[in-house]
């Protein structure tokens, strides 16, 4: 069951407001129309009630945002007054069109996570194939839908490096992907049943070898998990992928790869781009 707090958060990831010092208060009887379904009576006397709560809840996610290299929703401006500026940083020097092109990125993030929202799980498997190769991966592979021994996808990729021994040039890393378009947070099993199956496509089981192709099993590089969860992750789940080397992803982290990638239709607005996500999953499920 996804708590009301919960369900606000998510509504906040999703919307696009001026960007100007905002009144938290204003906005947030917004979300209980939009996320919680309230009538103006209700939403007025939640707002009185849980105001402060909610605000320290978006401050937490907003710190979480930043620890994980991310862009916040928003930065406070007046903590006390539960103030804010949205999109843009308060001190932001950008001007013309740098400031344009940054507001236009920053507000495809949303666009991008309500398409992602309507995405199958299919759909979503073939997202992690879409944001591997955004993000570099020279090779990859959506695996056929069914029995494909816990994989959803498989990439390759070199990552940077300043000297040849991490750089990866002769022995890429290969990722083996997993994904999960739950509503709610992936528990622990799920976690451990995953890193199980990295521990097969290491040993080469044999059930695996019809689903890991040659320029994956063939490679020398370390293999390490990758799993995208729609809704997040339990914490118990988030302790378990830390200490089997794990990377844990969710959809704010996809759209926000898609978001910034200067190669995903750069030149388009915002809609038109985050149109673009579903049709160009469409083209990995079609090859």
């Amino acid at each position: 069951m996804i708590s009301e707090q919960e369900r606000l958060v998510r509504w906040f990831y999703r919307q696009e407001w001026p960007s100007r010092e905002l009144r938290f208060e204003d906005q947030l009887l917004q979300a209980c129309s939009g996320a919680l379904a309230k009538n103006s009576e209700q939403a007025e006397r939640y707002v009185f009630a849980n105001k402060r709560r909610i605000w320290n809840a978006l401050k937490r996610q907003q710190d979480l945002d930043l620890e994980r290299g991310r862009r916040p929703m928003f930065y406070v401006t007046d903590s006390d007054g539960m103030r804010a500026v949205w999109v843009r940083r308060p001190n932001d020097k950008l001007q013309g069109a740098a400031a344009l092109r940054a507001d236009a990125l920053w507000r495809a993030r949303p666009r991008m996570l309500r398409k992602i929202d309507l995405l199958s799980d299919r759909d979503y498997e073939a997202l992690g194939c879409l944001v591997s190769e955004l993000v570099g991966a020279e090779k990859f592979l959506l695996t056929p839908p069914g029995n494909e021994g816990g994989i959803d996808f498989l990439c390759r990729m070199t990552m940077p490096s300043r000297t040849h021994i991490f750089g990866g040039t002769c022995a890429p890393i290969r990722i083996v992907g997993q994904c999960k378009k739950y509503q709610s947070r992936v528990g622990v099993e799920k976690i451990r049943d995953f890193a199980k199956t990295i521990d097969d496509v290491r040993h080469r089981a044999h059930h695996l070898e019809n689903v890991v192709p040659h320029w994956f099993r063939g490679g020398s590089g370390p293999v390490i998990g990758w799993m995208i969860g729609h809704s997040g992750f339990q914490s118990g789940s988030v302790t378990i992928a830390n200490n089997q080397g794990i990377i844990l992803s969710d959809s704010v982290d996809m759209a926000e790869v898609i978001a910034k990638s200067r190669a995903f239709y750069e030149s388009l607005l915002p809609d038109a781009r985050a149109d673009k996500v579903v049709e160009t999953i469409g083209d990995y499920l079609a090859s």
